[in-house]
């Protein structure tokens, strides 16, 4: 039904990005240009994040392929991946591709592919554009939640009228990243279009059975 992988993928992006920080974690004394240079190292977070899940990513259409059960919603992010110094950085230990593979089977309960399948779906996840629109939503989310507050807990590299991070309006976390940051978003067009074909179409026709006969 979405554009993307999920529903989940239009929601990470750098406006929701930048109204969570705003919104939530309370960054309102920043100027044009320190607004701007947050956008752009979420951009540059964001693509550090699916680079490293390329492989991971290319591991699990294998598996959708030969019909293989994993329990995607197993994996253990922060095994693999960390925050420090407003950056998504990987744990100790997996630069390596294959060890994070590994990782994901670990995970989720599934064996990799020969080293050369997983390479060729790679190369093609790669080539359709993969790392940018069809890295697994749930994932994406945590990755937000997990950056918006490590820049926030650094705020001070950003903005610079800031020496300690304001206070916060709410708990914000990945578990409840999904609720806060969705009525940030623009739905998708296919969400859109969806909507308008089932619920405001069922509204419309309640409405209108609804008008005494005249």
């Amino acid at each position: 039904m979405s554009d993307g992988y999920s529903v989940e993928n239009s929601i990470v992006t750098k406006e929701v990005f930048l109204r969570l920080l705003q919104e939530v974690h309370n960054v309102i004394d920043w100027t044009d240009a320190e607004r701007e240079a947050v956008s752009r190292h979420f951009a540059e977070q964001i693509e550090v994040f699916q680079e490293a899940m390329a492989p991971l990513m290319a591991q699990i259409a294998i598996w959708r392929q030969s019909g293989v059960k994993a329990n995607l919603n197993n994996l253990d992010l922060p095994s693999l991946i960390t925050f420090r110094g407003g950056r998504c950085v990987l744990q100790e230990g997996y630069g390596d591709p294959s060890a994070r593979v590994q990782r994901l089977c670990e995970c989720v309960g599934a064996d990799a592919a020969p080293m050369a399948n997983r390479d060729t779906m790679e190369l093609a996840f790669r080539e359709s554009s993969g790392p940018s629109q069809l890295t697994r939503g749930k994932y994406l989310i945590w990755f937000l939640a997990m950056l918006a507050n490590e820049v926030h807990a650094k705020i001070a590299m950003f903005v610079a009228s800031y020496n300690t991070p304001p206070k916060t309006r709410m708990v914000f976390s990945p578990k409840n990243v999904l609720i806060v940051a969705a009525p940030r978003a623009r739905s998708p067009k296919s969400l859109r279009d969806f909507l308008e074909g089932t619920y405001i179409r069922f509204v419309a026709t309640r409405d209108a059975a609804s008008q005494p006969a005249v």
